[in-house]
């Protein structure tokens, strides 16, 4: 399977992660420990940790959707451009965050 196919493959199933929740694919998603860039800062979580941190997020903000507006895939290389969309539980309130993510394979992430 080419690296292209692989790239798509895998962000297919981090869709149904989002998407539909289905939690027991991020171990065919990720490596036994994964590096994570975000608002927390760099540092290296676990499967476990992050499918919890995934299923915080869809309970604090239920509803919420990835809309991906640009995406590149080439070899082993895949990038986005993101928001997660959802509306405050308590009030209503329309929320929007942006991201862009780069992301290397070599076997999983």
């Amino acid at each position: 399977m080419s690296d292209e196919k692989t790239m798509r493959d895998l962000f297919d199933r981090w869709e149904r992660v989002w998407h539909q929740g289905q939690y027991d694919l991020i171990p065919s998603c990720v490596g036994p420990t994964y590096i994570r860039h975000d608002q927390k800062g760099d540092r290296s979580v676990t499967r476990e940790e992050y499918a919890a941190e995934i299923v915080k997020v869809h309970e604090t903000r239920p509803g919420i959707r990835v809309v991906v507006y640009d995406h590149s895939f080439q070899g082993d290389r895949a990038w986005f451009r993101f928001a997660f969309k959802w509306n405050d539980p308590k009030t209503g309130e329309p929320h929007t965050e942006s991201w862009r993510a780069s992301s290397r394979r070599r076997g999983l992430f």
